[in-house]
């Protein structure tokens, strides 16, 4: 059966969308925390130099991708109470993640979740002088 995160796309750029949130879905996304990071000289964020930078750190701490969250996380955390969803960081990154932890279908919450994980790639990626597509990515 297709996850649903694979279901109701209808461009290439839809696709692109999901294919980032499929590789942090199953941990595929290379953090420097990340198994899949290659040879690590230190696991602190490459942003914000901070903390480490593991999957919470990435969607909801780091102070240069600030911006991003705050255009879409007010959103989405209205999800959350819309569905009495605990906005503690691990519910929210499930909810963002994989659609199937909301009660109902959310088409809308769906697409702003999948629009906010690429645009938080490709402002990472530009911030860390490479280039914003999966391109990069799927060269690992």
């Amino acid at each position: 059966k297709l996850h649903p995160i694979w279901q109701d796309l209808e461009s290439p750029l839809d696709i692109e969308q999901a294919t980032i949130r499929a590789l942090l879905l199953v941990q595929r996304y290379p953090l420097t925390s990340s198994p899949v990071a290659g040879i690590r000289t230190c696991e602190k964020c490459p942003l914000c130099k901070s903390e480490p930078e593991t999957l919470t750190h990435f969607l909801l701490h780091c102070q240069p991708l600030q911006d991003v969250r705050d255009k879409f996380l007010p959103r989405i955390l209205n999800t959350c109470k819309e569905y009495g969803i605990s906005v503690d960081p691990d519910s929210i990154i499930k909810i963002i993640l994989d659609p199937t932890h909301l009660p109902y279908k959310n088409q809308n919450h769906d697409e702003i979740c999948r629009k906010f994980l690429y645009k938080i790639h490709t402002v990472r990626s530009v911030k860390l002088g490479g280039e914003a597509g999966y391109s990069k990515i799927s060269k690992l």
